[in-house]
This record gives C-alpha cells, sequence and structure tokens, in this order.
C-alpha cells in the first residue's frame, strides 16, 4: 500500500501494530519505511531493480544493521537451546533406565529353597521375590518355569487366594473336558466300527 506521501506501507497484522507485517515487526520497527520510498517510486516508474536500488546510502545501512541486528537475534535464540538427545539419561538427572544392571534380574541368585518339581517333571514352582507390575517393589510370588529355569508366569498373594477361590469351578471344568473328551473317543470308535458291523449283519441276514 503506497501512502499519499509516496512512502511504502506493509499491510497491518494482529498483534504487529498498524502498517507492519509480521517481518517488519519482528524486527522491531515502527511506523512507515524510510527506505521504501525509492523503491515505491521505482515500482510505480516502471524502473529496473538496478534503478530502484539506487537508495541513499543511509537507508541501505540503516535496513542492513536491521537485517544484521535479527540475524544475531536469531542466532543467540538458537544457541540458547540444548538438544536434549546429546546427552544420556543419567547425564540429565534422571534414572538411568538404559544403564546395564549391576545384578542379572532373572533368573535370581541361588539363595532360597530348591524348586518343587510338578507332575510330570517338565515344570517346576518355587517363590521369588518379584516386582509389581504397579509400582516397581519387591513381592514375593509363585513362579512356575521350566526345567531349564525359563520363567513362564507369577502370580502373587492376591492372584493366588483368587485362584484358590476358583479352584472348585476349575476341578468342575477339567471333570467335563475328562467326560467330553471320553464321549468323543467312544463316538470314534463306534464310527469307525460301523462299516465292519454292517457288513457282517448283511452276510448273516443273506445266509
Amino acid at each position: 500500500d503506497i501512502g499519499s506521501e509516496g512512502v511504502l506501507r506493509t499491510p497491518a497484522v494482529a498483534g504487529s501494530g498498524e502498517g507492519r507485517g509480521p517481518m517488519i515487526g519482528a524486527l522491531g520497527l515502527r511506523g512507515p519505511l524510510p527506505f521504501a520510498a525509492p523503491l515505491a517510486r521505482g515500482a510505480i516508474g516502471g524502473s529496473s531493480p538496478a534503478a530502484a536500488s539506487s537508495a541513499s546510502p543511509s537507508s541501505r545501512s540503516f535496513a542492513q544493521g536491521s537485517l544484521a541486528g535479527a540475524r544475531r537475534s536469531f542466532a543467540s535464540r538458537r544457541n540458547l537451546c540444548e538438544d536434549p538427545r546429546g546427552k544420556t539419561f543419567a547425564e540429565r538427572g534422571f534414572i538411568a533406565r538404559d544403564a546395564p544392571r549391576s545384578t542379572r534380574y532373572w533368573p535370581p541368585p541361588d539363595t532360597g529353597d530348591a524348586p518343587v518339581l510338578l507332575p510330570g517333571g517338565r515344570k517346576q514352582v518355587a517363590v521369588h521375590a518379584m516386582r509389581r507390575d504397579v509400582d516397581g517393589l519387591l513381592e514375593a510370588q509363585l513362579v512356575i518355569s521350566t526345567r531349564g529355569g525359563h520363567r513362564l508366569f507369577s502370580v502373587n498373594q492376591e492372584e493366588l487366594a483368587e485362584l484358590e477361590k476358583l479352584a472348585p469351578r476349575i476341578s468342575e471344568y477339567l471333570e467335563l473336558w475328562q467326560e467330553k473328551l471320553q464321549h468323543d473317543s467312544e463316538a470314534e470308535r463306534d464310527r469307525r466300527d460301523r462299516p465292519a458291523v454292517e457288513q457282517a449283519l448283511k452276510r448273516q441276514f443273506l445266509e
């Protein structure tokens, strides 16, 4: 926007002042630009960029000084913010989750009683101090593992109490499953023997 006095004005932006653009507001300039009048006259007259750039030395030095100050301020802002990813969690003051453990977590050292083998001899059960999922504190848990020490799952005291409550229902389900398995095996045996029985009956009737 070119005023009646031949001064170039930038569009007004909210929060940047009247007659100033976002870049002008960032540079901290107020009011019309003193070095914009020659550029406006050059743009109106259709002159070349070389003619338009023939402004007064004071105007050019003022513009160059403003841009240099803006560049220095941006550079100083970049230097203030340090990349936190350049340091580890321990160097930044946090608990070092990425640091290796001083001692292995599993399997624990052999300080307690020997594990008890379960029927079948393929799995064993033992009580170990394990960390809770909620707060990470140690508690006694019943650990089911293989004979080689590979942990399968573990239950704490509350889960063991709930398991004891469900034990009768689980036993009932296992009995029903055994009955169904026996019924299915008998049905499969009857289906397999039916052709032979039918052939024997057919020969008996034909004789």
